[in-house]
């Protein structure tokens, strides 16, 4: 709980020196943003099978039968808006096929060594009959956190840079609305088996399926924000087409000469 509450101080200290520097509202949108999508924390848990035990726990939000401790709303702060500020600097540019990649996976990896850091601390669990466990971590479940991560970033990233800056206060209603369509969508397959059949072959091929919906959707994500090739300079003859030297042309013979 301190550390996730220093964590949570300093994303919010950051967010708000980013939001002096640049004199806009966006890193704090992304603050109320997050405070409101943990609304649905309750649902993205029951569809992954993901539990808090209640010792040592407190309260915050109670739906669906599952109750989420206050710590999660402190983690929400730090999880995302980072993220999103990262994301956003990095499309600037826009992202290689390779860059892009490399980005979605080592989210991956950082989501999956957090989940596993709780799972030994014990502060959520697993439940059900997952498939894929590697140190009481189901691995497919991964992939649907960073669906959302890369759902919001994306989502806050065409706002920012499609409209202007008196629409911007629509990252607020964005983040939840993304963080709800990106994981229920993705987690949908692997849930819909956990929750009907006991079958491990079944559930096994529909977290499998999660995992491919997750990489199309990150797939879909990356065309807006493909690298566009440097404009070729004025003059410069493409590679392959050059033309051929004046020498080498043969002129018109006139008729009769021949």
């Amino acid at each position: 709980m301190v550390t996730m509450s220093l964590l949570a101080l300093a994303t919010v200290a950051f967010s708000l020196r980013e939001a002096r520097r640049s004199h806009d509202l966006v890193p704090i949108f992304l603050l109320a943003g997050a405070a409101i999508a943990i609304l649905y924390e309750p649902l993205g848990d029951a569809l992954v099978l993901a539990f808090y035990p209640v010792r040592h726990q407190t309260g915050w939000i109670s739906m669906f039968g599952h109750q989420v401790p206050l710590f999660i709303e402190i983690l929400y702060f730090w999880y995302f808006c980072p993220f999103v500020l990262l994301f956003m600097r990095l499309a600037r540019r826009g992202f290689t096929v390779r860059g892009w990649w490399a980005l979605w996976g080592g989210t991956y990896l950082f989501c999956a060594a957090f989940e596993v850091l709780g799972l030994h601390l014990k502060t959520w669990l697993y439940y059900g009959p997952q498939p894929l466990v590697v140190l009481r971590l189901p691995l497919w479940v991964p992939f649907t956190y960073v669906s959302f991560l890369f759902a919001i970033a994306a989502g806050v990233t065409g706002i920012v840079t499609g409209l202007d800056r008196r629409h911007h206060w629509l990252v607020v209603p964005a983040v939840p609305l993304l963080l709800a369509a990106s994981h229920a969508a993705t987690s949908f397959p692997g849930a819909s088996a956990l929750y009907s059949t006991r079958n491990h072959t079944v559930i096994l091929l529909a977290c499998l399926g999660s995992i491919v919906t997750a990489a199309l959707l990150a797939y879909t994500l990356r065309l807006p924000f493909a690298r566009k090739p440097a404009p070729m300079p004025v003059g410069r003859v493409p590679s392959g087409s050059a033309a051929r030297p004046a020498s080498s042309v043969e002129a018109p013979v006139p008729a009769g000469v021949l």
